[in-house]
């Protein structure tokens, strides 16, 4: 399903003829739940890079833990 959302055009500058078009220059369509997946790429991204940090002060906890340096 594809959406228009009228302010968005007509706060762009648009011209609107008199057959009720609009004479637009550039326009990019987007698929409604493309959206979703930019959520769902945001949040496994930073679910990602907090396992990964968490793991990297896990390994550097245990390495000072078995030179003696207890934090």
């Amino acid at each position: 399903m594809y959406k228009v959302e009228s302010y968005r055009v007509e706060s762009t500058g648009c011209i609107l003829n008199d057959d009720g078009s609009y004479d637009i220059e550039e326009m990019t369509i987007e698929f409604f739940p493309q959206r979703w997946f930019y959520l769902g790429l945001l949040i496994s991204g930073t679910t990602l890079f907090g396992c990964l940090g968490y793991l990297g002060y896990a390994m550097l906890n245990k390495r000072k833990i078995k030179q003696g340096k207890i934090l």
